[in-house]
């Protein structure tokens, strides 16, 4: 599965990626303040990419509100293994990690409101974080006109819309998911903290069968939807399943109350 690839993903081949360099340059922000002026201005796909792709292979950095062990130090340092970051601009958005980020000071000051301590990080460096750490959101000068928003892809969910009455036969499935499965989806459904109930049934439409997992959501809202798809991207990587997964959020009462009925469907509630 190759999650995070679009956004936060350095290319998949080896060649493609640039020569590391046998020294590293101070990080410079004036092609990324540009890019983000620019982008801006005339917020089109390709401005978007180039922002990317600076954000990614580029020598910039970004501002993250922070406190870390060995603060009050100026200039650039690299922090030992071991080294605490806390970060004051994280926050939980319905389900979303989302990491808030700044180009400069006054872009800083302008969320803040007032000094703040930050923590200047190369934008690899900002990425690799959120890899390891589950952000599914970095806001970068938000509020402002340079304001620039990635976010970790689901290209691999496909949405289906049944438009026309359709005959579903549900049951128990004869081969359902792996405990093991079933035991990261629900620490994942757990850390995000917007799953009320989570079942696994067997479902055959249209001739085709696959395993659903059917979910009752506390909050009804995009940012919730994209928060469950996180969830259980993250928790089928380097899984290999036998069968097609579905996922449904069921909002109907009474097929909430025919999945209920199926024997050992629920695996997961809050």
């Amino acid at each position: 599965m190759n999650f995070l690839k679009k956004l936060f993903r350095r290319p998949d081949s080896p060649a493609a990626a640039a020569p590391v360099p046998t020294s590293t340059p101070t990080p410079d922000n004036s092609r990324l303040l540009a890019l983000l002026t620019t982008f801006g201005q005339k917020p089109t796909a390709e401005n978007y990419g180039a922002v990317l792709q600076e954000i990614l292979a580029g020598n910039s950095f970004l501002l993250l509100p922070s406190v870390n062990s060995g603060a009050g130090k100026e200039g650039w340092q690299t922090l030992e293994s071991g080294s605490k970051l806390t970060l004051a601009s994280v926050f939980n958005q319905d389900g979303l990690q989302v990491l808030g980020a700044f180009s400069d000071e006054s872009a800083l000051l302008h969320w803040t409101q007032q000094p703040t301590e930050y923590t200047a990080l190369r934008t690899q460096d900002v990425v690799e974080f959120c890899e390891q750490h589950l952000i599914d959101r970095v806001v970068i000068n938000s509020g402002l006109p340079s304001m620039f928003v990635m976010e970790r892809s689901r290209e691999n969910i496909r949405e289906t819309v049944i438009e026309e009455p359709t005959q579903v036969l549900v049951g128990t499935p004869q081969h359902p998911l792996p405990d093991t499965v079933l035991a990261k989806l629900s620490a994942n459904f757990q850390r995000i903290g917007v799953v009320e109930e989570a079942y696994q049934y067997a479902q055959q439409l249209n001739g085709e069968t696959s395993i659903v997992l059917g979910i009752v959501l506390a909050t009804a809202s995009d940012d919730a939807t994209a928060a469950l798809h996180h969830a259980v991207n993250t928790s089928l990587q380097n899984e290999s399943l036998t069968v097609p997964l579905d996922l449904m959020v069921i909002e109907d009462a009474e097929w909430l109350a025919t999945v209920r009925g199926i024997h050992n469907s629920l695996f997961y509630q809050r």
